[in-house]
């Protein structure tokens, strides 16, 4: 759904639907969003922080804690004195931004414009990247995607790895001076 890596099949698995390993935490923050959506919560956020599965270099099966988060709806909770304007991708790099901050000082990370992933909407994604590396990416969904997953209008995404968001800058008491 989400990714260009192969899946990786159970041998017994418990249910036809659960048998591989997922690959990305977006499918489950979707259907959750549309359950929302199809109980009438027209603001949905949700993250999610689980394990993902992916083959190593060696062929391995390899977990990888991530950290996924979702926005669909508008940007502020209703209220009389504002106009409704839905989330775009911006108000989720704020976001995005916000939790990277933790870990490292903003100078730090680099957003790519245009995502290497199909399911997110070329002109509305970006890689994250840190020293070179790519942590993570965000974005809207793709038309297509939104289309065949039956969504009025496109969620946002964000997937980060968990370790590279919160190595570094650890919170740490100093004595107050005196």
């Amino acid at each position: 759904l989400c990714g260009t890596a192969e899946s990786i099949a159970v041998r017994n698995p418990i249910a036809s639907n659960l048998s591989v390993l997922r690959a990305s935490l977006w499918p489950g923050l979707l259907l959750a969003a549309r359950e929302n959506l199809h109980r009438q919560r027209e603001r949905v956020r949700l993250f999610e922080i689980a394990t993902r599965f992916r083959r190593d270099a060696q062929g391995r099966v390899a977990e990888q804690c991530m950290i996924a988060g979702l926005a669909i709806g508008s940007r502020l909770p209703e209220q009389w004195g504002a106009a409704r304007e839905p989330a775009d991708f911006f108000d989720l790099k704020g976001d995005v931004c916000a939790l990277l901050s933790l870990s490292a000082p903003e100078s730090a990370y680099r957003f790519e414009p245009g995502a290497s992933l199909p399911c997110l909407h070329p002109g509305r994604s970006a890689q994250i990247v840190r020293d070179g590396s790519v942590i993570g990416q965000l974005g809207e969904l793709h038309p297509a995607m939104v289309r065949s997953l039956d969504f009025t209008y496109a969620p946002l995404l964000f997937e980060l790895d968990y370790a590279a968001v919160t190595t570094n800058r650890a919170v740490r008491f100093a004595p107050l001076s005196s």
